[in-house]
């Protein structure tokens, strides 16, 4: 005879959280408040398109975010050396930086 597991009750096991939900790797669930007539259109084009609201909802958003510009590096292009070969003279610069004390 097996040794009975205690469980906080009215919480389901682990087998009975995947049956309901299944198990998606590579995406982080989260949720939307969508005013009533968003959801009705959403619901019309997932039927009209016979996809689901979640896809329709994942490619607007994925073709929404590549468009936005993504803000950028601080210090990246900030600064104008007048040197176009510095990456390939980075070994040396570092290198004379380091003996006089300015790079640690």
């Amino acid at each position: 005879m097996k040794p009975r597991r205690s469980r906080v009750l009215g919480s389901p096991g682990p087998e009975a959280i995947s049956a309901i939900y299944g198990t998606l790797y590579g995406v982080t669930k989260t949720t939307v408040y969508l005013d009533p007539d968003t959801v009705l259109a959403l619901r019309r084009m997932a039927e009209t398109e016979g996809r689901s609201q979640a896809e329709l909802i994942r490619d607007a958003l994925e073709t929404y975010t590549r468009k936005v510009k993504r803000p950028k590096i601080p210090g990246v292009g900030e600064f104008d050396s007048g040197h176009t070969d510095t990456s390939q003279r980075a070994e040396d610069l570092l290198s004379r930086a380091a003996r006089r004390g300015r790079w640690r």
